[in-house]
């Protein structure tokens, strides 16, 4: 068993050790009704029917400051008495600040509420108040306490209620364990006992969770494991932000497996922040399930694979690996995103598997950052519900980059493949293919040819599903902008390329890069001062591969083809010295499932 240290704890207003500070009738030490250390305090609590009864622990504190100095009050209290309370709704229980002449009374509980026995009530100072008498000053407080109001007058007995360790934070860093002996929650729940913080406590067999818990402090060697359980943060009444599970430095070693934790509040109050984004040393996170988290942050190189997101906030990838995860019920504002992923590197591998399915809210699943490449590949990804047309607050993918092109390739996509852009142009390729020709020469073995020019093209006239070999209907050029009317769909994305061959004059004949205007009419450049519109006979057939071989021989493209067709084509060498090749045909047919590696060789020309 591994021995937690907490550091940062909350600070004591009194540990009830001693009956000294404590006000509002007469108060006695109790040995054996307590949470921690040796003793609690008792006393009697004797309000007449409809009146009620304060009783306090001296001293001076400072809680001022709008949301800075505010803090949350966590006092352990006990009674007999509960049935003699007014009601929750009557402000039955109420704990009380005073400067001594003006108080800010918050409602706790009540006959209704309370179930007997040790209760850690929590409140936030910076809550509105449910009561005040006067303007409590935040800066002069010289009371904490608790007001009892009563429907009936308790009995006059030795004691009805017992109080112990008050404190006031937010939570603690935990530090410990081994690379063989990791921390668990019963090691940081024992530890906590000792001084009843009330931040983890663990109840048959599940861990309750009361605010922020950082594991590590930076360098100090820390290792955490979370196996098979269930942690819920409680429902409280806390200040916006405080719940928090975060990893924090490079000693910093966490394990999460097959596991849940889990937000029990119904507001957006008792959300937890889960962190792992600050240095942690490693982190991996698998099969397990987050209920109502707010803000969930990882970073490069983690592992959080099979996991599910329930009704959480955004999802930071930072370069996770994040395959197999579900992530569904998303319910944030209109036009933001369930995931975001913002990382100068393609998620190929990263999303595998992954599933978005939208809640109520018009959100996308999939935010691409201004740091995302140009070109990504997304495999098996599953996004149900979002809208079935693009630039909507609720389209599959939002786009945040606002000039440039952006291409996404999609492989085993399933629905709808929409898509919201800040500015940058976005081609979506779905379940595409890759064609490479290797061209070579005549040597034996045979030498890759660098440098050859490739030109592959569609061979035919296109059946459904087939890339275009078109007749145009129109082309025309003005300040250099030619313009080019298909008779047919031509299935185009800017940055295609095509041949244009049978116009007049000669000038509008070449290969071409095209920007897309609509699904018949695409641009190209060409030379200004061309008569427009061109005659002759035009017609243009879509490019599948272009460009110049490499050092291995090969040009290589990538696209989805609807259906397998003919293509058609040439790779030629023009050197002005030795070796001279003649031109290489190239003809076959595509493979529009697995694409295709055709082989050329250049025979000698000399």
């Amino acid at each position: 068993m591994a021995t937690a240290v907490l550091t940062s704890t909350p600070t004591s207003i009194d540990d009830a050790e001693a009956t000294t500070n404590w006000t509002g009738d007469t108060f006695s030490l109790e040995p054996d009704i307590k949470v921690e250390g040796s003793n609690s305090v008792a006393t009697v609590i004797t309000p007449n029917a409809g009146a009620s009864q304060e009783i306090y622990v001296a001293g001076t504190w400072d809680f001022s400051g709008t949301g800075v100095n505010d803090q949350h009050l966590r006092l352990w209290a006990n009674i007999s008495f509960g049935g003699n309370l007014q009601t929750l709704a009557n402000n039955g229980w109420q704990i009380y600040m005073s400067d001594g002449t003006n108080s800010s009374y918050w409602t706790v509980s009540g006959s209704d509420a309370y179930a007997g026995g040790w209760v850690q009530f929590v409140i936030y100072t910076g809550d509105t108040p449910t009561e005040t008498s006067g303007t409590l000053s935040k800066a002069a407080i010289t009371e904490i306490g608790m007001r009892f109001k009563t429907l009936t007058k308790p009995r006059n007995v030795p004691a009805n209620a017992w109080f112990d360790a008050w404190t006031y934070g937010d939570g603690y860093v935990v530090t410990g364990g081994t690379s063989g002996d990791h921390l668990a929650w019963s090691d940081i729940a024992s530890v906590d006992l000792t001084s009843a913080y009330g931040i983890v406590t663990q109840e048959e067999g599940v861990t309750f969770l009361a605010g922020d818990i950082q594991i590590g402090n930076g360098a100090t060697t820390t290792y955490f494991t979370m196996d098979t359980e269930v942690a819920v943060y409680k429902d409280l009444s806390v200040n916006t932000g405080l719940y928090k599970l975060h990893g924090t430095g490079s000693g910093c070693n966490i394990v999460l497996a097959d596991s849940v934790i889990q937000a029990a509040g119904a507001t957006d109050i008792t959300r937890f922040d889960f962190d792992m984004s600050v240095s942690v040393n490693s982190m991996s996170q698998t099969g397990s399930t987050l209920v109502r988290a707010d803000e969930i942050l990882y970073d490069t190189g983690q592992t959080a694979t099979e996991n599910k997101y329930n009704d959480c906030g955004i999802i930071d990838h930072a370069g996770a690996d994040m395959d197999e995860g579900v992530v569904k019920n998303y319910e944030g504002t209109a036009n933001t995103s369930a995931l975001i992923y913002s990382v100068a590197a393609d998620p190929d591998g990263e999303m595998d598997g992954m599933t978005f399915t939208k809640g109520t809210a018009a959100t996308h699943a999939i935010e691409f950052g201004i740091l995302s490449p140009l070109t990504m590949t997304l495999r098996d990804v599953t996004c149900d519900g979002y809208n079935a047309a693009d630039t909507q607050n609720d389209s599959t993918f939002h786009f945040k980059r606002t000039s440039g092109t952006v291409t996404l390739n999609l492989i085993g996509f399933v629905g709808n493949y929409t898509y919201r852009t800040d500015g940058a142009t976005i081609v979506i390729v779905v379940d595409p293919v890759t064609e490479t020709i290797n061209v070579k020469d005549t040597s034996t073995p045979a030498l890759n040819v660098q440098n050859a020019r490739v030109l592959v093209e569609t061979a035919a006239t296109i059946a459904s599903g087939e890339m275009f070999e078109a007749a145009v209907t129109s082309l025309t050029q003005s300040a250099g902008t030619a313009t080019c009317t298909t008779t047919a769909v031509h299935g185009l994305a800017t940055n295609d390329y095509v041949v244009i061959r049978g116009a007049q004059p000669d000038e509008y004949n070449k290969v071409a890069q095209v920007t897309v205007s609509s699904t018949t009419v695409f641009t190209f450049t060409v030379d200004s001062g061309l008569s427009s519109p061109a005659t002759g006979t035009p017609v243009v057939s879509f490019v599948a591969v272009y460009g110049l071989s490499d050092a291995s021989g090969n040009v290589s493209s990538t696209r989805t083809w609807g259906a397998a067709q003919q293509l058609k084509g040439w790779a030629r060498l023009k050197n002005t010295v030795s070796p001279f090749y003649k031109d290489g045909d190239i003809a076959y047919t595509l493979d529009n499932t697995n694409g295709n590696t055709i082989n050329v060789v250049l025979q000698p020309d000399e």
